[in-house]
């Protein structure tokens, strides 16, 4: 029987975030080399690389000598920033609540970075085109995408089901594409932006990594700015060693063709 999986995936990598998503990696290997996937964000936040500039290149080599030692690129939306209209209010309860929820979902909860929640499909299609454009202007082509804050609109995952992509995936579950066929696969994450959310992060990493046990997968979703504060390192390092204990380390690509092959087996 094939041992219970452990995927980890850095989100947010780029040029800007580079110097934090070295010290993450350098921690995962202090406890134990491994490969992950790297969430690529190839405008992020506006930054414009040119692949033919200095820094474009730089860029290239950094993330060759990466995959050169077994991680993959993955691409993480395009500016990772939401920039679709929010919904109007209205005195009518249930378009009130709508746009309640839409606004602490899209503004406060994800800081207003999930990109691809509020897109139509031409939107977001265009946006995925783009990505992948800029993948292929580095001789890179990805096999996975991931939407930031894993906030997908139904009118995105349209563009994401057409798009040449093996899989992707929310905060719950991992989705082979284009078929949309899923497996539970948990994601444990922290967040770093308060005192109280690093604190609570840490306990919620811990019980939740109990939670998971019987799970065959579980995923880690580690964020550069979770390397401005030791103590979440070390949480992080904590709990890569404990999961290791019982799991075999795999990217989401390498996940995504053993999930194939157990189903081609029971089909």
């Amino acid at each position: 029987m094939q041992a219970p999986t452990i995927c980890i995936a850095l989100h947010d990598v780029a040029p800007a975030t580079w110097p934090q998503c070295e010290r993450l990696l350098a921690a995962i290997d202090e406890v134990a080399p491994m490969a992950v996937t790297l969430l690529v964000v190839p405008r992020w936040h506006g930054d414009r690389v040119d692949a033919n500039s200095a820094r474009g290149r730089s860029w290239h080599a950094r993330l060759e000598s990466r995959r050169a030692r077994g991680d993959e690129l993955a691409l993480h939306g395009w500016r990772h920033l939401d920039d679709a209209p929010l919904p109007s209010w209205s005195w009518r309860p249930t378009t009130w609540r709508h746009a309640l929820g839409e606004r602490i979902k899209r503004r406060f909860y994800t800081a207003g970075e999930g990109e691809f929640a509020a897109l139509d499909t031409a939107h977001a299609a265009q946006r995925l085109a783009n990505g992948l454009a800029w993948f292929n202007a580095y001789g890179w082509r990805p096999n996975g995408f991931v939407a930031p804050a894993w906030m997908l609109g139904e009118h995105a995952w349209q563009a994401v089901s057409a798009a040449p992509f093996a899989w992707t995936t929310s905060w719950r579950h991992f989705w082979l594409m284009p078929e949309r066929r899923s497996v539970v696969a948990p994601c444990i994450t922290a967040s770093a932006r308060s005192y109280w959310r690093r604190t609570s992060s840490q306990a919620w990493m811990r019980a939740y990594a109990c939670a998971t046990t019987r799970h065959p997968i579980v995923r880690l979703g580690l964020h550069p700015a979770d390397a401005t504060y030791p103590s979440l390192i070390r949480a992080w390092q904590r709990l890569i060693g404990h999961l290791l204990e019982q799991r075999i380390p795999k990217t989401k690509s390498e996940l995504a063709l053993h999930l194939r092959a157990q189903m081609h087996e029971t089909a």
